[in-house]
């Protein structure tokens, strides 16, 4: 048998002709039959023989297999290809399909597809896909559905599992292929296909199919497995873009919405010294009114928007997480429990209500009236989002966050948490809405229909508890809340508030009051001299020190602001009680205990009074501070 093929003859011939003239050949590239008659590609390099003469008496051929060469060029073709293609691109999808034309192009195969396993539930998707033009595979590829990565029958669940390469001769003969009949019918004969790793993990499967019989090819499934950790590098490196930007993001929105509780806390702080001046003078005016006159349902209705005034600055208080909290270990199941009924009544009759509350739900560490508060507002904002009714889900459950799903979120660190999550059917947000969902009076409300406060102060009260909120949301799709606040063991105890006798106490102790706000001082004097005090006044720590040492008598209360130019009143006291150790000390500020303590050195635990407050509040309290009233 000839290894001249038919085809090259006349080719064989022409370099013969030449090499007997003398002339060599190097490096042509032909193909060479083998004994069964099959080609196979080689490199000729002859030189002419010449005898003692000078005359050509024969050739010397060297031949030399293409086939390693080739594989290895084309190999390295596929390679840079590939390299070029995810270089150029966004996402996977994006660069899948030119990959896989590019493999089954250079390799005669005639569908390719990508799969990749969502890291939580393991479920596997097709990501990309590429086949030649051809009607028939339609079908087939409309069953390319996500499948359980556990999932013995599909193609990728097999490779998935057995974490190795396989290769399936003959798709008609698998009886446990769901789409065996597809492929088929689709003209496909042939598949095989490999594991995606990155590094250890696994993080997918690539598969292709062919309409001709194929023989196994270790070579081909070793490029597979090199391409495969190019497209998993390729994966790593675009989940690092992306954890980097939304770390970013939520770095970014964590600094404005810091930025944004400052200067709310600082608003509330004035307004609250503003507030103390309307309510204390109001109730003043009131209660020296008679019923009966027209004045008197003035004054009241000044009291009432003073009243109104006071919850939006501690709405503002809760935002910037300055507000007091009472921590106490909470069962949510129970917090919901209690609330369904009342719930129900809120969101009304075309609002499907369903609880989900999980078994053995861990307890957490929280003030049970803001969370009531936090579950109120997320209902009602859900309330909202369904004016043609809906469904409704209250869903709790002890959940574990690893490093992975707090990488984007500096402030959240990983560990278990209890879930509290709201799910409504309503109309949902857009992505630029749901970026300023939890701003302070940002609303998509119709005017006179919400302050827009009620999300900012839902923020607020679980930044506060630390805890850690989220939001998902498209347009048309619902949306869902979810609260992760930090589970703990052990009991905690609650304040207990004394029950308060009707009157408001009276006295006859000394007073020394401390404010830099001189209609503050002027209201608050009078209601402490209405009720028998002597009260001593000055406007800061300096003037305070003076007026104490020209009273020869005994001071016994000293009631100062906290925050005060030059010095504070954390100082004052330090000051005035060295030379009086017998006086008692009662801070008030427009901030909360909370924030004084952490700001203004304030000890944890010293007596505090809140503004804005009423006559009775400060009666109360000074009355508390400074002990029971002689008889």
């Amino acid at each position: 048998v000839s290894i001249i093929p038919p085809a090259k003859q006349e080719e064989f011939q022409a370099y013969f002709e030449e090499e007997m003239a003398g002339r060599s050949t190097t490096r042509l590239e032909t193909a060479r039959q083998r004994r069964d008659g099959s080609l196979v590609d080689v490199s000729l390099s002859t030189a002419p023989l010449v005898g003692p003469e000078g005359v050509v008496t024969g050739t010397l051929t060297i031949i030399s297999g293409l086939s390693e060469r080739r594989w290895a060029e084309k190999r390295l073709r596929v390679q840079h290809a590939t390299s070029a293609i995810l270089a150029t691109s966004s996402t996977l999808a994006e660069a899948g399909a030119g990959i896989l034309q590019v493999i089954c192009g250079a390799f005669g195969w005639d569908l390719g597809e990508i799969w990749l396993a969502d890291p939580r539930s393991k479920v596997l998707s097709r990501m990309a896909g590429w086949h030649r033009s051809l009607a028939a595979v339609d079908e087939f590829e409309t069953l390319s559905q996500p499948v359980p990565a556990s999932t013995g029958g599909e193609l990728p669940g097999r490779i998935w599992t057995s974490n190795a390469p396989l290769w399936l001769p003959d798709l008609a003969e698998q009886k446990d292929f769901p789409r065996a009949a597809a492929a088929v019918k689709a003209g496909l004969h042939d598949a095989f296909g490999a594991p995606l790793h990155l590094g250890r993990e696994l993080v997918g499967v690539m598969d292709f199919f062919s309409y001709e019989i194929q023989q196994p090819d270790g070579e081909l499934l070793s490029l597979i497995d090199t391409i495969g950790q190019q497209i998993a590098q390729f994966i790593e490196r675009k989940r690092a873009e992306e954890t980097l930007r939304e770390t970013e993001a939520n770095l970014r929105q964590a600094q404005k919405m810091d930025a944004i509780g400052q200067l709310a806390g600082g608003v509330a702080h004035d307004f609250n010294n503003l507030l103390t001046i309307i309510l204390g003078y109001g109730e003043l005016a009131l209660e020296s009114t008679d019923k009966d006159n027209p004045l008197y349902e003035m004054i009241s209705e000044i009291g009432n928007a003073g009243q109104r005034a006071a919850a939006l600055t501690k709405q503002l208080l809760a935002f910037s997480r300055k507000q007091p909290l009472q921590p106490t270990s909470l069962d949510l199941n129970r917090l919901v429990s209690d609330m369904e009924r009342m719930l129900r009544r809120l969101i009304g009759e075309d609002i499907e209500l369903q609880p989900l509350l999980a078994p053995h739900l861990h307890h957490v560490k929280a003030d049970p009236a803001q969370i009531q508060q936090v579950l109120l507002n997320l209902v009602v904002n859900a309330r909202d989002a369904m004016p043609q009714g809906g469904r409704l889900t209250i869903e709790t459950a002890n959940v574990q966050l690893d490093p992975r799903d707090v990488k984007a979120q500096p402030d959240v660190r990983p560990g278990p948490y209890v879930l509290l999550a709201v799910t409504d059917s309503g109309c949902g947000m857009d992505e630029k809405t749901r970026a300023r969902i939890f701003e302070p009076f940002f609303t998509t409300k119709g005017p006179g229909k919400g302050t827009g406060m009620g999300l900012a102060t839902v923020y607020g009260i679980v930044k506060q508890s630390e805890g850690h909120i989220t939001v998902d949301s498209k347009p048309g799709e619902g949306t869902t809340f979810r609260i992760f606040l930090p589970r703990v063991e052990q009991t905690l105890l609650t304040r207990q508030v004394d029950s308060k006798p009707s009157e408001s106490p009276r006295g006859t102790e000394t007073i020394l009051l401390v404010d830099d706000e001189s209609l503050v001082r002027g209201l608050i004097r009078r209601i402490l001299e209405a009720h028998g005090y002597c009260v001593l006044e000055a406007g800061d720590g300096a003037e305070a020190l003076h007026v104490s040492r020209q009273h020869s008598g005994r001071i016994h209360l000293l009631l100062t602001d906290v925050v005060m130019p030059e010095m504070s009143g954390t100082e004052l006291a330090r000051l005035l009680q060295e030379v009086k150790p017998e006086t008692k000390v009662l801070f008030m500020s427009g901030y909360t205990d909370d924030a004084v303590t952490r700001h203004g050195g304030l000890e944890p635990g010293r007596p505090f009074l809140q503004k804005p407050f009423t006559s009775d509040v400060l009666t109360r309290t000074v009355r508390e501070t400074l002990g029971p009233a002689a008889c």
